[in-house]
């Protein structure tokens, strides 16, 4: 694709910053004059000949993304994986079609019931109480559900979740294949699992339909690029490709597709190599926190609990509970006294994050950050969990499908008010981004009582009832 970008040619053409020349000089100097030259429109790219389109190179470099992954489909996106996840609803479920999927997916999944109109049949999770975090959901559950709903027309899992689970994905591979649906999978944090046998499964490797990566967030990619693989079908991937190019932005970022190539390239030559050694960082770090009092961190005991199959040791979940701090609080301290930006922080946990970029100094300064931690706190123990009002948030009622909600009059509400109504938004909890009220959901008293909650303890939420006010987007629809 960057072929034709010819040092010295005068540029009379988009975008406007003309390879750096207009961008402000502290931000030319930051990002370099190198990188500015190639952030240019496609048709320039392909030069004033044309002789090698942009799409046709970005094909190529798709191509061998997917024999290296093991799809028979690829697609770059620079939209990021809630690009991905919106098509692939879009390409597979139609309107006022069911789909199955557990309450812990990302709010984006709920954007693309938006869209294409489907209808979502929420999975009972099993929850850890111990941990204070969501399990997966258990096969039995699968079974049940999907027979109460033999019209589901699609199953979305989430995996690895983002304290690093994963579920029995051949399982649910043959519970899709009895039932002739396509296996969705969320492998936002799982771009690596394929390149190394001490990781979970991978769910291309497992058999999955379509899944989505989100590269940038465990491999040397730019953030927002994603990758989208297509497993099955061509019918599937030539809908899918249609409802990428709708969703998808005209003027896609050449950084952005080159980093994906660039990364494909770099994994295809030495791949296992750079993943087991994030792998052996991170067990490095866990021997190191063993013995860390009143800190302890989540291991493979967790593995057949509650429909969980694997989980990835690259991802440190950290339970400050015995320090008698939230997670938030904990991660708020690392980062004033320690310089450490942890992954996120929950009412009981940190999470933290190891890829192929971390080396040993990196890994013992985060050992060590953690261990002023325990020290500073130690007095406090055994004063951790007092605000667990809610083990897990409610549980609503569909009304209506998001999308019809979603379109509708709206109405904006306190929350002391709403009681009754219908959403008209997605409330999430953030991060992870896990909705727990969604469009077309009924607003219950013990919903509003548990969002008023988790603001008091310091929970980050999104949509109107994460604002001072405490209101809350209400469809105008008939009341329930």
């Amino acid at each position: 694709m960057l072929q034709h970008v010819k040092a010295g040619r005068l540029p009379f053409h988009t975008p406007g910053h003309k390879q750096g020349r207009g961008l402000s000089r502290r931000l030319a100097a930051l990002l370099g004059r190198r990188a500015l030259a190639i952030d240019l429109d496609p048709p320039v790219l392909a030069g004033p000949s044309r002789e090698i389109p942009p799409d046709k190179a970005r094909r190529q470099a798709e191509e061998l993304a997917a024999a290296l992954f093991g799809a028979e489909r690829t697609f770059f996106l620079v939209n990021g994986t809630t690009l991905g996840l919106q098509a692939s609803l879009l390409a597979l479920c139609p309107p006022g079609q069911a789909v199955l999927l557990p309450r812990y997916v990302h709010r984006s999944v709920i954007g693309g019931l938006i869209l294409s109109g489907a209808r979502p049949v929420f999975l009972p999770v099993a929850y850890d109480e111990e941990w204070g975090l969501p399990l997966g959901v258990e096969p039995a559950v699968l079974e049940r559900e999907g027979s109460r709903h033999p019209e589901a027309r699609a199953l979305l899992l989430t995996s690895p979740t983002y304290y690093g689970l994963t579920p029995d994905l051949q399982g649910a591979v043959g519970f899709c294949r009895a039932r002739g649906i396509p296996l969705l999978v969320d492998e936002a944090h799982g771009a690596h699992l394929g390149f190394s046998p001490r990781l979970p499964q991978s769910a291309l490797a497992a058999g999955a339909d379509v899944v989505v990566q989100s590269a940038h967030k465990t491999l040397g990619v730019l953030t927002q690029a994603s990758l989208l693989h297509v497993k099955r079908g061509r019918a599937a991937a030539a809908k899918i490709q249609e409802m990428v190019a709708l969703l998808e932005t005209s003027s896609p970022s050449p950084l952005l597709l080159a980093s994906l190539d660039a990364a494909c390239a770099e994994l295809a030559e030495r791949g296992k190599d750079l993943v087991e050694r994030a792998v052996d960082l991170a067990w490095r770090a866990r021997r190191a926190l063993e013995g860390l009092p009143n800190l302890r961190c989540l291991g493979p005991e967790v593995v057949g609990k509650g429909g969980v199959a694997g989980f990835d040791p690259t991802r440190l979940v950290v339970s400050v509970r015995g320090l008698g701090l939230t997670g938030l609080q904990a991660g708020a301290w690392l980062a004033e006294h320690c310089g450490l930006q942890v992954e996120m922080a929950d009412l009981e946990n940190l999470v933290l994050v190891i890829t192929a970029a971390d080396d040993r100094r990196t890994v013992d300064r985060l050992v060590q950050g953690l261990r002023r931690l325990a020290e500073a706190f130690k007095e406090q123990k055994g004063t951790g969990g007092a605000h667990r009002k809610w083990v897990e948030p409610p549980s609503p009622v569909l009304a209506v499908t998001p999308r019809e909600a979603a379109l509708a009059p709206m109405r904006l509400l306190p929350l002391a008010e709403a009681a009754g109504r219908i959403c008209g938004e997605v409330i999430s909890v953030y991060p992870p981004g896990v909705p727990v009220l969604c469009p077309g959901e009924v607003i219950s008293r013990e919903m509003i009582s548990y969002l008023l909650w988790a603001r008091e303890q310091g929970l980050h939420l999104t949509g109107s009832a994460a604002g001072e006010a405490g209101t809350i987007i209400c469809a105008e629809l008939d009341m329930v």
